[in-house]
């Protein structure tokens, strides 16, 4: 684990770090994809796809927030700008000028995007490709307000509705009370954030959704096209929001995009 950025709001301390799934003592891989988490999740999320992107000589490299995992007691970021700049400083330290991608789910899309964005900016380290997956562009996001006034009972139902959520983790009331201030935070980022519009994004990106996602329907996913110099790959696979993980294969297909970046 890199040394963390930190942030201080309020007197209050967090930090953002990017690990290395499967051991940091691991096998030197060529490739290196960081992995941002979807609203409420952490990057354990990306454990399953670490031995099947080692075969294709792609290190898992996991981002870990506060209000998760190691990072429990720390509050969670309630701006998306606040969250960007610090990844944007560890992304910096981190990166050591060695090469890296990004991958994004839902929330996770919506990060990577403004990430990419301010690492463009500062023009420093930026990824090789991003993959923005689960999600419209930002420019046509939806809002998710009504979510944001749901009671801790209905939050619960609603992300369970989406099965991203394994069984037993829906009987550990503790992880639960995890999964609701994570979640109910990371609501948050989504109505609070505005699109600035600006030139468009100079580096190779690709957009995966799921047909039976409703909340990504194709014409928003397409709508990326008008935010990144072209070409933008667009594929949608089957299954619903969270179709990367219903999928044996997709590991093996993210792999493929990978290494048909030039």
């Amino acid at each position: 684990m890199s040394t963390p950025a930190t942030a201080r709001r309020a007197g209050e301390r967090r930090s953002v770090g990017i690990g290395r799934l499967g051991g940091a003592h691991g096998p030197a891989l060529g490739e290196r994809l960081v992995c941002l988490p979807y609203a409420g999740g952490n990057g354990l999320a990306y454990q399953p796809w670490v031995r099947t992107l080692a075969n294709h000589d792609i290190a898992v490299e996991a981002v870990e927030l506060p209000g998760r995992l190691s990072r429990v007691a720390q509050p969670p970021y309630d701006d998306l700008a606040a969250l960007v700049t610090d990844l944007a400083d560890e992304i910096g330290a981190w990166s050591a000028g060695r090469p890296f991608h990004l991958f994004g789910h839902s929330l996770g899309a919506l990060v990577g995007y403004e990430l990419t964005r301010e690492l463009v900016r500062r023009d420093g380290p930026r990824p090789r490709r991003l993959v923005v997956s689960g999600s419209v562009a930002p420019h046509v996001l939806v809002r998710h307000t009504r979510l944001a006034e749901l009671d801790d009972v209905e939050l619960i139902d609603h992300v369970f509705a989406m099965d991203g959520t394994p069984f037993a983790a829906r009987l550990d009331q503790e992880l639960v009370a995890m999964l609701v201030r994570a979640y109910r935070a990371d609501v948050a980022l989504f109505d609070r954030y505005e699109h600035t519009p600006g030139p468009l994004l100079d580096v190779p990106v690709s957009v995966f959704g799921g047909n039976a996602d409703f909340g990504a329907a194709l014409a928003g996913l397409r709508a990326w096209q008008s935010l990144v110099v072209p070409p933008v790959r667009v594929s949608v696979f089957p299954g619903g929001h969270f179709f990367p993980w219903r999928d044996d294969g997709f590991a093996d297909i993210l792999a493929a995009e990978l290494r048909a970046t030039a």
